[in-house]
C-alpha cells in the first residue's frame, strides 16, 4: 500500500503579494482597491495551475506523511528543507537518531542512526517547497495572472502555447503513479 504526504498548513508565506500583481498589472494606483478581489483570485488560480502543472508546490507548506513502513526517501516533488517531526503511535522518535541528507537538488533520505522500533505505521511531519520561486517560474506566474485578469473580461480561449507553458517545461515533473 502506497501512501503519501498531504499538506496540513499550505504556504508559510506569500508566493506572490498582492501588491506585486498590482505593479505586475499596471494597476499599482495609491489608494485604489477596486479590483483587489479579482486580482488575488487570479493569483491563486495562477500558482494553482503553474502548481498542477509542474507536479509540486511552489511555497514552503508542512506536510504529514503516514507511511506503513520505517520511511527513508523522499518523493522527487517534496523539496523537502525539514523533518519537524516523527512518530510511531503516540512515541516520537527523537530527533538525534536520525538527519535529512540531500542526494539530488530534488531528493531527500532519511539517515538513521538508530532503527526506531517496529510500529505498524510511522507519522512524519516535515517542510517542504520552495525557499526561493525561481524568476522563470515567477514570470511564468506573471504571464498567467496577465493571462487571467484579462480572460475575466471575454472567454480568452487560446490554442497556441503561451509564454507560462514555454518557461515551464523545464520544470515538469511527471507523474510517476
Amino acid at each position: 500500500m502506497k501512501t503519501y504526504p498531504f499538506i496540513t498548513q499550505k504556504y508559510l508565506t506569500e508566493i506572490v503579494p498582492l501588491a506585486r500583481a498590482k505593479e505586475w498589472l499596471e494597476m499599482d494606483i495609491e489608494g485604489y482597491e477596486g479590483k483587489d478581489g479579482i486580482i488575488e483570485n487570479c493569483i491563486k488560480s495562477a500558482i494553482a495551475s503553474v502548481e498542477t502543472e509542474l507536479n509540486f508546490q511552489l511555497g514552503i507548506s508542512t506536510y504529514t506523511w503516514h507511511s506503513p513502513c520505517l520511511p527513508y526517501k523522499f518523493n522527487d516533488t517534496c523539496y523537502v528543507k525539514e523533518i519537524v517531526s516523527i512518530k510511531h503511535g503516540e512515541t516520537v522518535i527523537d530527533g538525534s537518531t536520525y538527519y535529512l541528507l540531500r542526494t539530488s537538488e530534488r531528493s531527500s533520505v532519511i539517515i538513521w542512526y538508530e532503527t526506531p522500533v517496529k510500529a505498524p505505521f510511522y507519522e512524519i511531519v516535515f517542510k517542504a517547497g520552495l525557499t526561493e520561486v525561481e524568476p522563470d517560474l515567477l514570470q511564468a506566474i506573471r504571464a498567467r495572472i496577465g493571462e487571467y485578469y484579462l480572460g475575466s473580461r471575454s472567454d480568452g480561449v487560446s490554442e497556441k502555447r503561451t509564454l507560462s507553458d514555454r518557461l515551464l517545461t523545464p520544470f515538469i515533473i511527471p507523474y510517476v503513479g
